[in-house]
This record gives structure tokens, C-alpha cells and sequence, in this order.
């Protein structure tokens, strides 16, 4: 859950990334030019997994933002993000490594419904449905490994829906 957040967002915190309140009443204006653009820094995004690269920082946002109702595991998203760490920028990496590990996600819920166990096999599914779509999105022009993806994703998501009874999934 998110218990196991509270390391990164205090170490988040610790190296200036927190988000400061933004609410009027509270918010002081600052005099000094360096004091601003931190602040502005500040505002840009509640957490920054990539602090120099906005765009990688929002894409790994997308797949935390999906674990509060089950769409992805936060350890799962953070070995992702570990792995591409020196690879930032690289849209290339970013699609293997999120494939990658949708892949062994889907391995393991398919392992599950085969074993019976059906309804942490579908939980698994849509988790790797969620890594593929998360991991094709910065290919750009789009693929064929990449439109594979996305289709395996729907494939996933579709074998998950005939075992979650809710919230029903059309």
C-alpha cells in the first residue's frame, strides 16, 4: 500500500522535491530571484522520479497514480524506474523495460488462473495491461513491437475481466 511511499516521499522531501502548499492563504511571495524558481521548480509536479526529464517523470506518475485501486504495484513501477535510471531519455528503454516487466507480471497471472487461483491471476493481468499501454506511449512513430504491445495489454485486460467480478469491466 502506500505505507511503503513514505521512504520516497520523505527522501523526496529531504532533497527539496516536496511539493510546497499552494493555497493562497499560506503562501508566501519571495524576494529573491533563486527563491522563485525553486519554488517553481517546486510546483511542477508533486513527486519527480526524473527530476531532468518532465515527461519520463509524468509517464512513471501514470503508473503510481493506478496502484490506490489495484492498476499497479508501487514496487513493480520502482524496479521499473530503477532500470531506466541511466537510460533517461532513451524511449527505446523506456519501452523494454516497461514491457519487460508487464511480461513477467502477465507470466505470473496466467500462472495463477491456470493454477485456479483466478482472481489474483486477473489482478496480475490488469497490472500488465496497464505496463504495456504505459510502456507504448512515448514510441513514436508507432511500431509494430510497440502495437503488439498495446494489443497484448488488451488481451491482458480482457482475459482479467472474465474473472473480476467488481468492479465490472465492459
Amino acid at each position: 500500500g502506500l505505507i511503503g511511499l513514505v521512504p520516497a516521499i520523505v527522501a523526496a522531501r529531504d532533497q527539496g522535491l516536496h511539493r510546497p502548499r499552494t493555497d493562497l492563504m499560506f503562501r508566501r511571495r519571495c524576494r529573491r530571484e533563486e527563491c522563485c524558481k525553486m519554488h517553481a521548480a517546486q510546483e511542477e509536479l508533486s513527486f519527480t522520479y526524473f527530476p531532468e526529464n518532465y515527461r519520463w517523470s509524468h509517464g512513471l506518475l501514470i503508473g503510481l497514480n493506478m496502484a490506490p485501486w489495484g492498476g499497479a504495484e508501487i514496487g513493480e513501477i520502482n524496479r521499473i524506474g530503477l532500470r531506466l535510471k541511466n537510460r533517461v531519455g532513451d524511449d527505446n528503454a523506456w519501452f523494454r523495460e516497461w514491457a519487460r516487466e508487464a511480461r513477467t507480471v502477465e507470466d505470473r497471472g496466467r500462472e495463477r488462473i491456470a493454477d485456479g487461483r483466478t482472481l489474483s491471476g486477473a489482478q496480475y493481468l490488469q497490472r500488465a495491461s496497464a505496463y504495456y499501454h504505459v510502456g507504448e506511449r512515448f514510441l513514436q512513430p508507432k511500431s509494430k513491437e510497440g502495437l503488439d504491445a498495446y494489443m497484448r495489454g488488451v488481451d491482458c485486460l480482457r482475459e482479467a475481466a472474465k474473472h473480476i467480478k467488481r468492479p465490472r469491466l465492459e
